[in-house]
């Protein structure tokens, strides 16, 4: 929420973010957790994770980070935007399960499946990029994200989205849910 008011900082990204929650999915994709418990087991990975940080600040081991090359890393940054930008076009055209986290196959999935397109989510799509876009150029330290948010808010209870066949969030728990320590395997 704090980076909505101030986005668009070039001393601020959240690229890495996208990138971290793409491979932790694919580290636990790899073991059939059940869904309830997949939260708790992504919370200790991260709790794994800051615990080797801290271990590599004491250890004095920055110098493994200079032994992968910045073409790789560029490679693994532009090839994780492209599994991201994969993963968001089925619901922007409203198609549902493409069935592939394999690139490749999933285009081609796409392909066969692009006849399913549903319209009135293509439409808010598209129309919710542009949107974007056009505040981006009007205005560029306006905050565009909150404000689609807002105005997607109240289309989507005036226009009933979700009777046109639209996918919408529903209902927002209002408490966080308890912590709980994941168990072993």
């Amino acid at each position: 929420l704090v980076y909505s008011f101030i986005g668009g900082s070039k001393y601020l990204s959240v690229g890495p973010t996208s990138i971290v929650a793409l491979m932790t999915l694919h580290a636990l994709s790899w073991f059939e957790f059940p869904p309830e418990r997949l939260l708790a087991y992504a919370g200790g990975l991260a709790l794994i994770t800051g615990f080797l940080y801290v271990l590599f600040a004491v250890f004095k081991l920055k110098f493994i980070d200079y032994i992968i090359s910045h073409s790789v890393l560029k490679g693994f940054c532009i090839a994780a935007g492209l599994i991201i930008i994969f993963m968001q076009i089925g619901p922007l055209l409203g198609i549902k399960d493409l069935g592939s986290h394999n690139f490749i196959k999933g285009i081609l999935v796409l392909y066969e499946k692009l006849e399913l397109t549903h319209m009135p989510s293509l439409v808010i799509g598209v129309s919710s990029l542009g949107f974007l876009i056009l505040l981006k150029v009007i205005r560029k330290g306006l905050i565009g994200g909150v404000l689609l948010v807002i105005t997607g808010t109240i289309l989507s209870k005036y226009m009933d989205f979700q009777s046109m066949g639209v996918e919408v969030l529903g209902h927002i728990p209002e408490k966080l849910p308890h912590f709980i320590v994941p168990r072993p395997f």
